[in-house]
């Protein structure tokens, strides 16, 4: 199928992976394959032109999903292979085949294992995963957090899963202190305790430094040699 005037790319499908994805501007289609009409190719198709037709289409088959771009893989119908949106495109792909369907509302967790890639350190921060965080691997329902699956981004930089520390219904609240009848002494904690040692610590190694060039001093002697220079002066003068 060919058009005269080049065909521009409308906004993804709700139901897509790319869904997120923004429509590429600068996308032009002149010509494609057309995609077989069947009952269900509203639900199949991932991206379309701006007259409706499916540009990408997409189908699970087995275990896995089939997925097909209806232009050649350069530049002579469309310039899509050739742009950044089809990077992003791919990169969504390679998610969905990784996290099996963790882009679609509607699809099942993956079973394959995903290596840790960013751990939560304890500020907040995303920091490299420890020598001890094993693969996670996601099943139906909620994986509780382990020394082993520490909460962090599991993947890698084409696609991540985030396994979080607490869920959606989790709520924080003071602890209450309990009524109790036994005595019971309160201790605050000291946080404003500590000292400043530079002081000290200079005048010590300047102490040290003085009596340090007193010990050379007087291993070599120079303290022992300063009265007999006296004594021979004196006699030297009584001599005259």
């Amino acid at each position: 199928l060919s058009w005269t005037t080049p065909q521009p790319v409308t906004d993804f499908p709700k139901t897509g992976p790319f869904s997120d994805l923004a429509p590429p501007a600068e996308v032009t289609v002149t010509r494609q394959v057309l995609a077989e009409p069947t009952p269900d190719i509203v639900e199949r198709t991932w991206a379309t032109l701006a007259d409706g037709t499916p540009l990408v289409t997409g189908m699970k088959k087995g275990k896995g999903t089939l997925v097909l771009f209806h232009v050649t893989p350069e530049a002579t119908w469309s310039n899509l292979p050739i742009s950044g949106s089809f990077v992003e495109m791919l990169r969504r792909i390679v998610q969905l085949s990784r996290n099996q369907g963790a882009a679609v509302a509607n699809a099942e967790a993956a079973a394959t294992s995903l290596a840790p890639y960013r751990m939560i350190s304890a500020d907040g921060t995303l920091v490299p995963p420890t020598p001890d965080a094993r693969p996670l691997v996601p099943g139906a329902g909620p994986l509780p957090v382990t020394f082993e699956n520490p909460p962090g981004l599991y993947g890698s930089e084409t696609g991540v899963l985030a396994h979080n520390l607490l869920n959606a219904e989790s709520r924080f609240a003071p602890l209450v202190r309990p009524q109790i009848t036994v005595p019971v002494t309160t201790i605050q904690y000291a946080f404003d305790e500590s000292h400043n040692l530079k002081g000290p610590l200079v005048a010590a190694a300047l102490l040290l430094m003085v009596l340090d060039t007193l010990a050379v001093f007087w291993m070599g002697g120079l303290f022992s040699r300063r009265p007999r220079r006296a004594g021979t002066v004196a006699a030297t003068t009584a001599a005259l």
